[in-house]
Parts: C-alpha cells; structure tokens; sequence
C-alpha cells in the first residue's frame, strides 16, 4: 500500500522481539535526524536545516507506520522479553525529550524570524515614508517628480 507521497510502509516482523527491534531502530533514526536539526537551528544553518526535511519526512513517515503496527499488536508486548521492553521504553523517553527540544528550538526559530520580518517590515516602511516627504529643491520649489499632490486646507471666511 502506498500513500500519495509514494512512500510504502514497511510491514514488521511477527517476530515481537524482532519488531520491538525495528521500532527501536525507526525511533532512533528519526531522534538522530531530530538532532541534527536541533544543531541546525542553534547554529544557525538554514542550508543544514533545509537538506535535512526530506530525510525527516522519510523517517517520520517510517516511524508512524512501524508504531501504528506496534499499537496493533500491543498485546504481544505483555509476553516480550523484558530486556527488550527495557530498550523500548529508554528509547521511547529519550525519544520524547529530543521530540520535545526540537519543537521548542523550532518555535524559538519560528519567534525570531518573525521578530525579523517585523524589524524589516517597520525599516521598509519608515524608508518609504522618508522618501516620499514633501521637501524643496535647491531652488526653493517642489520638485516634478514629486509622488505627493499639494492639497489646499486653508478656509475662505469672506462673506
């Protein structure tokens, strides 16, 4: 079965310690590219950070499967080898720290290239605003080029 994206899902093995195995292995190849891209960001290193998406989106989409399968068989893990659900469980609480880091560094990213676009929304429009001022040339008269009509806001009291 393949989704839109052509990505096809990687059926786990019935084995349930062979298949705690590939969760663990899908877990940690997503957590390293999570990673990278923390380091990415901290850096910065837009470049970095772009070359690293496609590779994310790979692997997340690995990981989602393999877990949707693992939850469909979350009985067999009440008769798997403890020291595999051992691994399973640190893999999954280092998984969801680093799950955890990597949205904060990204909505601290997310925050200063806003803060960015604003300081350069507001210089672009203070620049906009000091070139179209009304001003004199050397000779005393407004310019032709001039953007701005002069407007007349004097009242008439003659009666």
């Amino acid at each position: 079965m393949t989704d839109q994206q052509g990505y096809t899902p990687k059926a786990l093995p019935g084995n349930t310690s062979h298949a705690i195995s590939d969760v663990i292995a899908a877990a940690q190849i997503l957590e390293d590219i999570y990673c990278a891209e923390i380091d990415a960001l901290k850096k910065p290193d837009t470049g970095a950070f772009i070359d690293l998406q496609s590779s994310k989106i790979e692997a997340a989409q690995n990981y989602y499967s393999i877990m949707t399968q693992m939850l469909e068989r979350k009985n067999e893990l009440k008769n798997a080898n403890p020291a595999m659900k051992k691994r399973l469980k640190e893999m999954h609480t280092r998984f969801s720290n680093t799950t955890e880091e990597n949205l904060e560094v990204i909505k601290r990213m997310k925050r200063y290239t806003a803060r960015l676009g604003d300081t350069l929304r507001n210089a672009a429009i203070k620049a906009s605003e000091r070139n179209s001022a009304f001003s004199y040339g050397e000779n005393g008269k407004r310019p032709e080029t001039s953007p701005r009509k002069v407007i007349s806001s004097g009242l008439c009291e003659t009666v």
